[in-house]
C-alpha cells in the first residue's frame, strides 16, 4: 500500500491591500505548490528540475545481480560439488526454460536429472540448498526501494523466475514487502525482455512506456527495454543507483 508524502509544502498565501483609504480585499491566488519528494505525472514539480516535470511513475527492479547479489551464486555451489556446467545444462537449456514461463513444474522436470549429477538426496533438499545458497538480498537498495515507495512512486519486480522461487522470494526472503507487483516471467508467461513481456507490464500497470523505469544489470535487457521505449538503466551498485536516482527525483532523499 503506497503511503502519502510526508514532506512539507511551500505556498504562497493570499493577501489584502488598502488604496486611498478603502480596504480592498483581494481574492487568495493559487498557492503555487513545490514538491519536495516525487516529481512525476500530475504532480507539478520546480524546484531546479533540469529539462521540466518528471514523468516516472514506477520503477521496475530486476532480481538476480540487482536486490540479490551476484554472489555467492547455486552456480558456484554446483562447480564445487563437482556438478559442471556441462552436466547442468541439457536441463537449464531445456525443461527449465519451460518453467521459466509457467508450462512446466520444477520439481517434476528437474528429478530426472538429479541421479545424472550424482544427487541422492530428492528434489526437494536440492531446491531447498539451491535456494538457500541464493537469499542474500542488497539492504541498502531495499530501504531506497522503500523511499521511493513512501513517495508515491510504485515499486515492481520484474524478473525471469520459475514459480517456486518466486514464492521463496517473496515468503521466505520477504520482498513482498518491498514491493507492489511482481512480474515474474513464470506469471507474465513470457520472458524478459521480450515485446511480449514489455508489453504485459505496461498493460498491468496501465501507464504509458515513458513513465516505466527499468533496473537491470543485463545491458542486452536494458537495450531492449530503451528500444521498447521503456526508460532503463544499467545497475551496478546501490551508490550507483542512488547517484542515478538523483537524475529522475532530484528533491527525493535515498
Amino acid at each position: 500500500m503506497r503511503s502519502e508524502p510526508t514532506h512539507g509544502l511551500i505556498t504562497v498565501p493570499g493577501f489584502c491591500g488598502a488604496f486611498d483609504g478603502r480596504v480592498v480585499s483581494r481574492p487568495a491566488m493559487p498557492a503555487p505548490v513545490v514538491s519536495i519528494g516525487y516529481p512525476f505525472a500530475g504532480k507539478p514539480s520546480f524546484g531546479g528540475l533540469k529539462g521540466g516535470w518528471r514523468r516516472i511513475q514506477h520503477v521496475l527492479m530486476d532480481v538476480d545481480g540487482v536486490i540479490v547479489p551476484a554472489r555467492p551464486s547455486f552456480r558456484d555451489w554446483l562447480s564445487e560439488h563437482g556438478i559442471s556446467d556441462a552436466m547442468t545444462a541439457p536441463f537449464f537449456k531445456g525443461p527449465f526454460q519451460e518453467c521459466l514461463v509457467g508450462r512446466a513444474d520444477l520439481p517434476q522436470v528437474l528429478t530426472p536429472y538429479l541421479p545424472q549429477w550424482g544427487w541422492r538426496q530428492g528434489v526437494e533438499a536440492f531446491m531447498a540448498i539451491w535456494f538457500r545458497v541464493e537469499q542474500g538480498v542488497n539492504s541498502e537498495l531495499l530501504t531506497m526501494l522503500d523511499a521511493l515507495r513512501r513517495e508515491n512512486v510504485g515499486v515492481h519486480l520484474a524478473t525471469n523466475q520459475e514459480a517456486h522461487r518466486t514464492g521463496y522470494l517473496l515468503s521466505e526472503m520477504g520482498l513482498a514487502a518491498h514491493v507492489e507487483q511482481v512480474f515474474a516471467s513464470c506469471r507474465v508467461g513470457h520472458i524478459k525482455p521480450s515485446e511480449s513481456y514489455l508489453s504485459a507490464i505496461v498493460s498491468g500497470l496501465g501507464c504509458s512506456k515513458g513513465e516505466l523505469l527499468l533496473w537491470d544489470d543485463s545491458p542486452y535487457n536494458v537495450e531492449q527495454a530503451r528500444e521498447f521505449g521503456l526508460k532503463a538503466e544499467l545497475f551496478h551498485s546501490a551508490p550507483q543507483f542512488r547517484n542515478r536516482m538523483r537524475d529522475y527525483f532530484p528533491l527525493l532523499i535515498l
